[in-house]
């Protein structure tokens, strides 16, 4: 039975996340100097699996990181794979909020309650799945049997969170920079519930363990 697979990586950190800077569809600078010598020792020390073809949001540190994985392969921008909209919290850090009363209610994690000016975690995880979703049957319809695709860490979580086999909550699904998941799913169990199997953690190293 044909199966396809997918593969996850978080993008590299950027100076932001070092400072724990809210980083969402606006502040969009390229990865740090750091990040680019993890990602350079993974590719250069482990393998990722060969994909032609890697979607990436329009955002510089994943296309920065896509360049350092992907080189000789094709990308496609998908603007449904963009991080969640943080609105006038873009671009800044916890301590500069911590006085801000909507902050403090949005930081309780109710997915109908939305930053100003941005969306929620209900409308980012519809979004994200609405995409991820048309990325497999689009595999199908074409049988294109392997894609990578690179995002930002809560992207990744949310993609695995809904439709990764077994099932964890949101949370464990984080992963490092530059590392991440190949789900695999095929037609039935697709069809059937729109589920992937977890395959393997990537990348892989010659001891067969990953990047912690």
């Amino acid at each position: 039975m044909k199966s396809y697979r997918i593969h996850l990586i978080r993008c590299g950190y950027t100076e932001n996340t070092l400072k724990g800077i809210y980083e969402g569809q606006y502040t969009d600078i390229p990865i740090c100097d750091e990040s680019i010598r993890q990602i350079r020792d993974m590719v250069e020390n482990s393998i990722y699996p060969y994909v032609q073809t890697v979607f990436i949001p329009n955002l510089e540190r994943c296309f920065d990181t896509y360049m350092l994985i992907y080189p000789d392969s094709q990308y496609a921008k998908m603007d449904g794979l963009t991080e969640c909209d943080f609105g006038e919290y873009d671009g800044k850090s916890p301590d500069e909020l911590a006085d801000d009363p909507v902050f403090v209610e949005w930081l309780k994690g109710n997915p109908d309650f939305a930053a100003p000016g941005g969306e929620t975690n209900r409308e980012f995880a519809a979004r994200v799945c609405t995409t991820f979703g048309s990325i497999v049957e689009a595999m199908m319809t074409s049988g294109t049997e392997e894609v990578a695709i690179i995002a930002t860490g809560g992207v990744i979580m949310t993609i695995c969170a809904f439709f990764a086999l077994p099932e964890m909550p949101i949370t464990e699904w984080l992963t490092p920079p530059g590392t991440g998941y190949t789900l695999r799913t095929e037609n039935m169990l697709w069809h059937s519930g729109r589920k992937c199997e977890l395959m393997q953690e990537i990348p892989i190293v010659q001891d067969g363990d990953i990047y912690e």
